[in-house]
């Protein structure tokens, strides 16, 4: 942000409006207008790009503060509550128990723990429930290192029976088709319940559920450890209306002074 400031700064200093458009001698009174004009709607146009940039950045980090306060609050209710079986309607941060058997592994790319960058391992369990409209659903068991590569690091067990929080994955920006990356669905970069679904021929359901029961020796999900950021977010959303006021006040100053020394300089 300091260095935003000064960088704002020095653009506005160099912004000279009176600035001769000749190499020599005096300008008329007419081109100084112009040259006067000019360079205020130069500093006004960057003023207001700056200005609106940080609103707009200050209004985002607001909304995050907001969505990271609900979700802090969701998980801490649902943590409350008792374990049920897979739900018709799943909702986010929901605690269930779940057992079946394991047929496929996936590996969930990009993921971290304790900043190590590795995968994270979804099995897909069948559902044996004829209740339920659903006959698949995606367990997150936990993270391995990229090193080991697109192998299970330990045993997958046959079949599972763990508790879990559910966890409806957002399908997230993408560069091109999925099925046109031939890793997947083996590596995905994000889960797409209904690409799935489509690719398989089968109902998976909707949610995802991340164990809290530890399989084998995969370290569970770091996604499970939900923090509360709406303090952080808070501050950043400040610190860019901070940054809003100084690029206005720069702006209120800068003009004042150049019309001063222009008026005092057409009047000589």
């Amino acid at each position: 942000m300091v260095i935003t400031i000064y960088v704002g700064i020095r653009i506005l200093e160099t912004i000279d409006p009176l600035k001769p458009t000749t190499g020599e001698g005096s300008q008329s009174e007419n081109q100084k207008q112009v040259s006067l004009t000019s360079g205020n709607i130069a500093i006004a146009i960057f003023s207001f790009l700056a200005i609106g940039l940080c609103v707009v950045l200050a209004v985002w980090q607001w909304q995050r503060a907001e969505l990271a306060d609900a979700r802090y609050t969701a998980d801490k209710a649902f943590s409350k509550h008792q374990l049920v079986e897979l739900p018709a309607n799943p909702k986010t941060f929901q605690r269930v128990r779940i057992s079946g058997t394991v047929l496929k592994v996936y590996f969930l790319d990009n993921k971290t723990n304790n900043h190590q960058a590795g995968r994270e391992l979804l099995v897909e369990v069948a559902i044996n429930n004829e209740a339920m409209v659903y006959d698949r659903v995606l367990v997150n068991i936990g993270w391995q290192a990229r090193s080991v590569g697109l192998s299970p690091e330990y045993t997958i067990p046959e079949a599972i029976s763990l508790e879990g929080v559910l966890k409806i994955p957002n399908a997230g920006f993408q560069l091109q088709d999925p099925q046109l990356d031939p890793s997947w669905p083996q590596l995905m970069q994000h889960v797409d319940i209904e690409l799935l679904s489509s690719f398989h021929s089968k109902n998976f359901y909707p949610a995802v559920v991340y164990s809290s029961t530890p399989v084998s020796n995969w370290p569970v999900s770091s996604s499970l450890q939900v923090k509360n950021k709406y303090q952080m977010h808070i501050g950043y959303s400040v610190q860019w209306m901070l940054l809003a006021l100084v690029f206005a006040v720069l702006f209120i100053k800068t003009t004042r002074r150049e019309e001063h020394e222009g008026k005092q300089e057409m009047a000589t």
